[in-house]
């Protein structure tokens, strides 16, 4: 696309949304790292070249980058209308470098498995008995995937706060329908949920898991290291997100985290020198191993 096409393509794209999508948009790339914190998304009735970058970036990113352009305004409007929609807004992880490919590179990592959780459920409206109900079931569902995982339920300071608010706790807050909840990397701790929600509302259309409980499990994942997946099946996909059960690529990904477990001493054997490093592979056609594993032998 030529740079005459280009500003004609933010200029129309521009007029054809409104203040508040717009608005709603700078707030998000912000949020999650495709726009810097002072650039504007619109400048003398155009799109900044800033933005129309960034929600470049955003649509290849999340909508495959073989097909996407960004010749049709049209196009650009869909993106930020999709940008509204997203339910969670933990940043993305940056673009590049080494990572697994579907579920991202992790976050951070806990230190230990026994973790303490709290609510403060004050502006939600719902009852701190149906709130802490709904999150013992999501603390569940992680723990089942690891005896590295236990979590308790506490009255006072915890390792994970949860806390509803709107946009003076969070500003992608505030809207029902859009960002739901948002996480904090270990060790933080941190799990918002935004209190204009309809949270009370039983389920998402077509799905059969409350929304508190997918959006719970999600930012749970995010608490414990995981980022965002592209894979519209995982359950740390940002969009849509209404599952109640973790799917193969997120177990897969809890597990590469955490799966290390303790050693375990075994009394009917042992060797009087200390360990070493061993590689167990397959020969080839040529005599060379193949290595498969690395592992502490005696």
């Amino acid at each position: 696309m030529d740079g005459t096409q280009e500003e004609t393509n933010r200029r129309i794209a521009s007029a054809e949304l409104s203040d508040s999508a717009l608005h709603r948009a700078a707030v998000a790339l912000r949020q999650w790292g495709y726009l810097k914190p002072d650039s504007p998304i619109e400048r003398e009735g155009r799109l900044t070249a800033d933005a129309y970058s960034a929600i470049d970036r955003y649509g290849r990113r999340w909508h495959g980058t073989q097909e996407f352009n960004l010749d049709d305004p049209i196009i650009i409007g869909g993106i930020i209308d999709w940008i509204s929609r997203r339910q969670c807004d933990m940043p993305d992880p940056a673009e590049g470098g080494i990572g697994t490919a579907a579920f991202g590179a992790p976050t951070g990592r806990w230190g230990r498995g026994n973790l303490s959780w709290s609510a403060n459920v004050t502006g939600s409206g719902l009852s701190q008995g149906f709130v802490d109900g709904v999150l013992t079931t999501a603390f569940a569902v992680w723990s089942a995937t690891s005896p590295f995982f236990t979590f308790t339920r506490v009255s006072g300071p915890a390792d994970i706060q949860v806390q509803f608010g709107g946009s003076a706790l969070r500003g992608t807050f505030g809207t029902p329908g859009g960002v739901a909840g948002s996480a904090g990397p270990p060790p933080t701790g941190r799990l918002l949920l935004d209190s204009s929600e309809g949270w009370t509302n039983p389920v998402l259309p077509g799905s059969p898991v409350p929304l508190l409980l997918s959006v719970a499990i999600h930012e749970i994942g995010h608490v414990l290291g995981l980022s965002h997946s592209t894979s519209e099946t995982s359950v740390m996909y940002p969009y849509d997100i209404q599952s109640g059960v973790l799917d193969g690529e997120t177990l897969g990904a809890i597990q590469s985290l955490y799966g290390w477990q303790p050693q375990t001493w075994l009394g009917d054997r042992g060797s009087e020198e200390g360990p070493a490093l061993a590689i167990a592979g397959q020969w080839g056609a040529l005599g060379n191993s193949a290595p498969g594993q690395v592992a502490m032998a005696w």
